[in-house]
């Protein structure tokens, strides 16, 4: 639920959530950071009156995220000033952990339950795979952000064979291919961009 459905949001954020409705509770690490992971279900009789319709569901996700702050380290630090570590935690080469806390909301057409909460956070979740296998390669690999390409049908079709070439690429390398390095073999070669073309082996 993002900030342009400012009214839904609202309402969102005044539902009382319960964890005994239904929650998720994890930490990831990964890149230097640590996360902490609550979501809690709404009951649904919480959600009636939602302004989106078709809300059947629900989830509240609070994410505590320690990270280190390379721009903030004891080096940095003025002399005869003390100097209080957010976390108390620092890196190795000094820098100082900081703590940030975000909260989302999650709406559905899933009826709320006990098992909804895991399946609402499982589907968000699943959504940045869609945005780092697809989005992020079309924005950046092709470009798609910078092209100047606006008139008629002419960005759909663009759209469509930057998605063409992406799944060629995919089915023939395999689904982690380097779509990047593909394509820069693909303007160096014709036979490579032939033999993508060619018809699989059973």
């Amino acid at each position: 639920m993002k900030g342009n459905r400012r009214k839904t949001a609202a309402h969102l954020a005044a539902v009382a959530w319960d964890a005994r409705v239904g929650s998720v509770s994890r930490v990831d690490k990964g890149h230097g950071r640590t996360a902490r992971i609550e979501a809690r279900a709404a009951a649904p009789h919480d959600l009636d009156g939602c302004p989106m319709p078709g809300v059947g569901g629900a989830i509240q996700i609070v994410r505590t995220t320690e990270r280190p702050n390379p721009a903030r380290s004891k080096k940095a630090k003025k002399p005869n000033r003390p100097w209080a570590a957010p976390c108390g935690r620092t890196t190795r080469r000094g820098a100082i952990y900081k703590t940030t806390t975000e909260t989302v909301y999650v709406a559905s057409s899933l009826t709320t339950g006990a098992g909804t909460a895991q399946a609402l956070y499982a589907r968000h979740r699943g959504h940045w795979g869609i945005e780092a296998k697809s989005h992020w390669v079309r924005d950046v690999d092709f470009g798609e952000d910078a092209s100047q390409i606006r008139s008629g049908t002419a960005p759909w079709f663009m759209a469509a064979f930057n998605n063409f070439a992406i799944s060629l690429i995919r089915l023939c390398e395999g689904i982690g291919a380097n779509v990047k390095a593909a394509t820069r073999k693909a303007a160096a070669s014709m036979a490579y961009n032939v033999g993508l073309l060619r018809p699989l082996p059973e």
